[in-house]
């Protein structure tokens, strides 16, 4: 089916193609048939309505089943994947492509949907409408109304058919959930108004509820974690990342402003003048704000202005005053300069400014004029590797391109230092779950070295930290006892092992002693009184710090009440043999016997428990392995079976017919769906149902 194109130029009114009566009603028979038999189709194969939602989640606006239907049919006659369509937009630029600071390129063709056309009907109109039935809308005074008279065709266009500012269409499951609770909580910006804590604090106690303040200093351990707690937002730290020293000062960084402006005018000189003429004055302007800080170079300058760890936030840096009226083209203005620099290597962004304004149109750019010659290279090897989609391929250059846009250089130049680096950032900063592709890419192709870790998180795994990093984790404030607990655990070291050492250390310097500055802040001896320890030993029964249980009844208290206990013992022993080192802190233990009177029926107690389990799990073993020889057997008969035909026939295994389905083959830049074998009609079952492609 051929749908009549019209061209988007500056006279979009001449241009209209004119349609006879005869024309349209053949355009409309031929619409009809081809949506009546994609209906039919998808009904017969639901499979093909899953397939049919997910390449229309995409499209942007709320389209109708029929203009959905109508984009599809457009898209594969000119042998295109359909993205998102949006018209060209009011003259206000609040709506269409203009609201994304892009403009449709001169020449293409539009694709057409059906629009409602909108207009007051005349009194004679409203009047034979009614006489045949049609519900006319009316004003109070009884004059017909503005409303829908028919419909006609319109134009939008897809973002291939667009220049501007970057832009990303979001994907199926983004567009999802802002149609289902919009783009997410606003996070509150300024200081909180003057007594509102002590407001809120008192409003509680007045209901009769007792507060209890915990200090919400970061308790950090010696492990990174992926959760808080919900008491002290605990959070343990990551190990150390590399420090790489990073040049402020290169070539392309000190050349002048009128030097970067004509290099960003031969870089945009495929664009329209007036398109090419913003473009560089967001440059000019971003660097007139740069030139007032110190530095002989623009990436010193960067640096010095704090845009660089600002975040998203940091396009209101160049307009502290709040000169400009729009909010939304200036941060648009900013962050297209800053791109522009990026790619003329003027600056070189840290990793938090880098994902906290992603843009995959920089990305693909970057990787164009960078090393074209190197990506090309990964490119061929991608392509020979057939289990990747594109998904996977443009997620590994992304982060590629990343890191060259950090570190400078071409890919040939990436070190193991560097990849650590690149994943410390990409684990703390990404959003989204990300893989390590990439880094098996440098790997293969030569890049890093034959003795380089297998996998980045091998080369990013330091090892065993030291007994000073372990009890810095923890934020000790006094630094004396931060120092003899360091000793101490050092004296202890050579009896004991890693896991041992780790374990002490969180009973001692965590749940003892970090405690005490939590509820006691500024106590800075291990003489401790009553008052002080006895509630101590009351918050130890339950869980207050980690990830696990917090809030239970902690099951074996005794283990920490037993390592104090033998902590001071030692201290007192050791007090003895060098008193100028330890005397002054020796000290009465705050663990007595009576504190210690239920360890050994907690001892029974969690012997009993582990027989419990054993007796519980036991008998479920030859189910477990009779259903995992189950699934194994049926697994390997379906990959037979599939094996054996070509995709897109069906077959038949363990009583099911599939259909083996190969990857879809998409442009470079699209998204490339995943092989499934979908279930067809089995009596008794939903035919909706899929199963997993071998």
């Amino acid at each position: 089916m051929k749908c009549t194109a019209i061209k988007a130029g500056r006279n979009r009114k001449a241009s209209k193609t004119a349609i006879g009566a005869e024309d349209r009603a053949e355009l409309l028979a031929k619409i009809k048939a081809d949506f009546d038999a994609r209906l039919a189709a998808m009904a017969a194969e639901p499979a093909r309505w899953v397939e049919f939602i997910d390449r229309v989640a995409t499209f942007g606006a709320r389209y109708s089943l029929g203009n959905q239907i109508l984009l599809l049919v457009q898209a594969e006659e000119r042998g295109i994947e359909p993205r998102y369509f949006l018209p060209y937009g009011k003259r206000d630029g609040s709506t269409g492509w203009k609201a994304h600071s892009r403009y449709v390129r001169a020449g293409e063709k539009a694709f057409k949907i059906w629009a409602p056309i909108r207009r007051r009907p005349t009194e004679e109109q409203a009047s034979e409408w009614e006489a045949a039935g049609r519900k006319v809308a009316r004003e109070p005074s009884g004059r017909p109304a503005v409303q829908v008279v028919g419909f006609g065709l319109a134009n939008t266009f897809d973002p291939s058919q667009t220049d501007g500012e970057p832009f990303e269409p979001p994907t199926a499951i983004v567009r999802r959930r802002i149609l289902q609770r919009g783009d997410g909580p606003q996070l509150l910006t300024g200081d909180d108004p003057t007594g509102v804590f002590d407001d809120l604090i008192a409003l509680i106690k007045d209901q009769g509820y007792t507060f209890e303040l915990t200090v919400a200093t970061l308790l950090r351990g010696a492990r990174p974690s992926r959760r808080k707690s919900g008491e002290h937002d605990f959070v343990t730290p990551s190990l150390p990342t590399p420090a790489v020293a990073r040049p402020t000062v290169w070539t392309s960084s000190q050349r002048s402003v009128e030097e970067i402006l004509a290099a960003t005018e031969a870089f945009e000189a495929g664009v329209v003048r007036k398109e090419r003429s913003r473009r560089v004055l967001g440059v000019r302007q971003l660097l007139g704000w740069l030139a007032g800080f110190p530095g002989e170079a623009w990436q010193q300058r960067w640096l010095a202005s704090g845009a660089d760890t600002a975040g998203k936030a940091w396009t209101d840096l160049p307009d502290a005053h709040g000169v400009a009226s729009d909010r939304r083209a200036w941060r648009a203005q900013m962050t297209g300069a800053a791109g522009r620099l990026i790619l003329l290597d003027v600056i070189r962004p840290s990793y938090i400014w880098l994902y906290s304004a992603p843009s995959n149109t920089l990305y693909q750019r970057f990787e164009q004029l960078r090393d074209p010659s190197g990506f090309a290279v990964l490119t061929a090897r991608c392509d020979a590797n057939r289990a990747l989609t594109v998904l996977d391929r443009r997620s590994a250059f992304t982060q590629l391109a990343r890191m060259l846009m950090h570190n400078g250089g071409l890919l040939a130049d990436i070190t193991v230092v560097d990849c650590a680096e690149a994943y410390r950032a990409q684990t703390g900063y990404a959003n989204a779950r990300q893989h390590s592709l990439w880094y098996a890419l440098l790997r293969k192709e030569g890049i890093l070295p034959a003795d380089a870790p297998p996998t980045i998180f091998a080369a990013s795994r330091r090892g065993q930290l030291s007994i000073e990093e372990i009890v810095d984790g923890y934020n000790v404030v006094c630094r004396p006892v931060r120092d003899m607990f360091v000793d101490y655990l050092h004296k202890r070291q050579p009896g004991l092992d890693y896991k041992t050492i780790r374990s002490l250390a969180t009973k001692l310097v965590l749940l003892f002693w970090k405690d005490l500055e939590l509820h006691h802040p500024g106590i800075d001896s291990l003489h401790l009184d009553e008052a002080i320890s006895r509630p101590w030993k009351k918050r130890l029964r339950h869980v207050r710090y980690g990830n696990h249980n917090l809030g239970q009844e902690r099951q074996d208290p005794y283990s920490i009440l037993m390592a104090v206990r033998a902590f001071y013992a030692d201290l007192s022993h050791w007090a003895l043999e060098d008193p100028a080192r330890w005397a002054q802190w020796a000290a009465p233990s705050p663990v007595d016997s009576r504190d210690l009177a239920g360890m050994t029926k907690a001892a029974k107690h969690r012997q009993s428990r582990i027989h419990q389990r054993i007796r519980e799990l036991a008998p479920l073993l030859p189910r477990i392995v009779d259903t995992a020889s189950e699934h194994r057997s049926n697994a390997a008969a379906l990959l037979s079976a599939a094996r054996q035909v070509a995709p897109g026939e069906l077959f038949t295994a363990a009583g099911q017919t599939l259909r083996r389905t190969a990857l879809a083959h998409r442009p470079p830049a699209r998204r490339r769906r995943t092989a499934r074998c979908h279930l067809r009609h089995r009596p008794g079952r939903n035919p909706a149902a899929s199963e997993p492609a071998p």
